[in-house]
């Protein structure tokens, strides 16, 4: 069986609960390493728990979704800092930031991962370091106007272990119900999904006879042109619900 080997992008409000309680993370553990943690308490307790105590960890619409934002400081006084970020120690295929004070905190860590960061100003090496993130799963992802956002990463499937940066999921990037497409996420997200995630493809899991989709048909979706936009609709026995594309 072939697998997608691009970033796809789920929307899916059928999915919310795919978490699996009381198993170990997928990745081992080593307890000499420090790791930098990911999660809230509340979102350990809540991927720990009983699948029957789901209930226990809603607060009604406060965002519980989002990972930690670990910050690294240095010294140094409030100046323009380029800062580097990669998984690999000779910096090729990093990302770069720029900040105008002795901090930074980075978002969407992938687990388990060992990351190199240098801060430098002007042609000053203020910092080098390493640091290993979390082993726990699940990937918990922060991106602008929307929320849920989760890597599906790190889940063992029929053909092995799934890699991280290829597939994700989330609640609605547009509004449901409405007959002209009304974006939820805002530019900021699209600039995460875009730039950071890389997201190619968008598969829309809403349903289309009552309009769910929000007035979207296929083609382009609320990340804009570069993205390829599909419907699958499946209705809420987790069937598939029929969608006609034909003009």
């Amino acid at each position: 069986m072939k697998r997608i080997l691009i970033p796809v992008f789920l929307i899916s409000l059928l999915l919310v609960g795919c978490n699996k309680k009381e198993t170990p993370p997928i990745f081992e553990y080593d307890d000499e390493v420090e790791r930098l943690v990911l999660h809230t308490d509340v979102q350990r307790a809540y991927l720990f728990d009983k699948v029957e105590s789901v209930n226990l960890y809603a607060r009604g619409v406060e965002e519980l979704s989002r990972p930690l934002k670990p910050t690294f400081s240095w010294d140094g006084g409030n100046q323009t800092y380029t800062v580097y970020l990669s998984e690999k120690e000779d910096y090729s295929d990093s990302f770069t930031y720029t900040v105008e004070e002795n901090k930074i905190s980075f978002t969407n860590l992938k687990i388990n991962t060992k990351y190199y960061y240098k801060v430098i100003t002007g042609d000053t090496v203020v910092k080098e370091d390493s640091f290993l993130t979390s082993n726990e799963i699940i990937r918990n992802m922060y991106v602008s106007g929307i929320t849920n956002v989760r890597d599906l990463g790190g889940y063992v499937t029929n053909d092995g272990k799934t890699n991280q940066g290829l597939i994700y999921r989330t609640g609605r990037l547009n509004q449901c119900s409405v007959d002209t497409p009304t974006n939820m996420i805002n530019e900021k997200g699209i600039n995460t999904m875009l730039n950071e995630m890389k997201v190619k493809s968008e598969i829309d899991l809403r349903i289309v006879s009552n309009n769910e989709v929000g007035g979207l048909t296929e083609g382009v979706g609320p990340l804009g042109p570069t993205v390829k936009y599909y419907q699958c609709p499946m209705d809420y026995n987790l069937g598939m619900d029929h969608v006609d594309n034909d003009p």
